[in-house]
């Protein structure tokens, strides 16, 4: 990403992958803070990722959407994020999505959830790799019927290693837009070069996508 004409942000203590309202509520501020976003994830040792088809690669990776409050613990205090798949009502839910060989588990997390920050304006999506600790249950899949057959339900614990990446869903962004930044993928683009996984214009083309890599050479470091 190149933010030349935004001033330097010092990386921020509290949490700000999960801003405030009142810090985003306009293209002005939400572009600044995209600045900070991206920042904070570089320092983490991510790095941004322009091909989407280079995360589809591995057919076996965990999809959610995640919480970015909890996606921050897990990358700067380093803490694993604790998954459950039991319901208020006792019962066995869905939570997950494996990508399969034609990456069709990827429109899931794309398309449903319920984890965002800033009243709805970001969402954070996230890849796994499987692990010990995780285990896969049986759901009902007559009641979740909905669902695409690569929808799985999960419960365990993930570490910071076992992410393979990261993408960061918000509001298309007409200042973002005008920096000419070539990595935010677009939803109309989403829609137009992966039809296989079934996204619609409807839902998808009021948001761009920046989509960062895991590069687990690099330990997490705590923000100053």
């Amino acid at each position: 990403m190149n933010f030349e004409n935004f001033s330097e942000a010092k990386i921020p203590t509290e949490k700000f992958l999960s801003p405030e309202l009142s810090e985003v509520e306009n293209d002005e501020l939400l572009a600044e803070h995209l600045h900070k976003i991206d920042e904070f994830l570089i320092e983490q040792g991510l790095e941004r990722e322009e091909n989407l088809e280079r995360l589809m690669e591995n057919p076996n990776t965990i999809l959610r959407r995640e919480s970015p409050e909890s996606i921050e613990d897990v990358l700067v205090d380093g803490q694993p994020l604790q998954i459950s798949n039991i319901g208020p009502d006792g019962e066995t839910h869905p939570n997950s999505s494996v990508m399969g060989r034609r990456h069709e588990g990827l429109s899931t997390p794309f398309k449903a959830g319920f984890s965002s920050s800033a009243g709805g304006k970001i969402v954070s999506i996230a890849g796994w790799k499987k692990n010990h600790k995780v285990k896969l249950d049986e759901y009902d899949r007559e009641k979740y019927r909905h669902y695409n057959d690569h929808t799985i339900s999960i419960e365990g614990e993930f570490d910071r290693d076992d992410l393979q990446f990261l993408i960061i869903r918000t509001p298309k962004n007409s200042i973002v837009r005008s920096e000419n930044i070539g990595d935010a993928l677009s939803g109309q683009e989403l829609v137009e070069d992966y039809p296989e996984l079934g996204l619609s214009m409807e839902d998808m083309s009021g948001f761009d996508y920046f989509i960062y890599r895991n590069n687990k050479k690099m330990p997490y470091a705590k923000s100053a």
